[in-house]
């Protein structure tokens, strides 16, 4: 009221005292206030139309993105499986697939094996570790107590 009253060039107190003159400006306010409002929030929906648009698009573009890097990281693993096997044969290692397999079937038994043992081992173990509790058990009982 008081930007409204020097803009008039009129005191506060005469807007007060003239109800009617009050109500019209009170009424034009809350018109601006309204009309603000509605522009922030169709340009906020504009906003989030455009935010999901982009979400959208940043999700298909990293999806072409993980298949490119796994095209490439495929390529490179084959080019370097090639380059290896390339360099075993010119030290005179004979690589194939057969030589290969032979030995991943080999080192595949030589696991079972070493489990194996290992899982005895384990069962030997917790043994002596219960015959172990036993024995100290019986000491307990048997020892004088001070």
């Amino acid at each position: 009221m008081s930007k409204i009253a020097r803009t008039a060039g009129v005191s506060r107190r005469f807007i007060y005292d003239h109800p009617e003159l009050r109500a019209e400006i009170e009424l034009k306010a809350a018109q601006s206030v309204e009309r603000l409002s509605g522009h922030l929030s169709a340009s906020a929906r504009v906003s989030a139309a455009s935010l999901r648009a982009d979400y959208q698009n940043s999700r298909a573009e990293n999806r072409r993105l993980r298949e490119r890097i796994h095209v490439l990281e495929t390529r490179l693993a084959e080019l370097l499986g090639a380059e290896v096997t390339a360099e075993l044969a010119g030290q005179g290692a004979l690589v194939n697939e057969k030589t290969l397999r032979q030995e991943i079937e080999r080192l595949q038994a030589k696991i079972g094996e070493l489990t194996g043992e290992l899982r005895h081992r384990e069962q030997d173990l917790d043994g002596a570790r219960r015959a172990n509790r036993e024995l100290m058990a019986q000491l307990n009982r048997r020892s004088p107590r001070s």
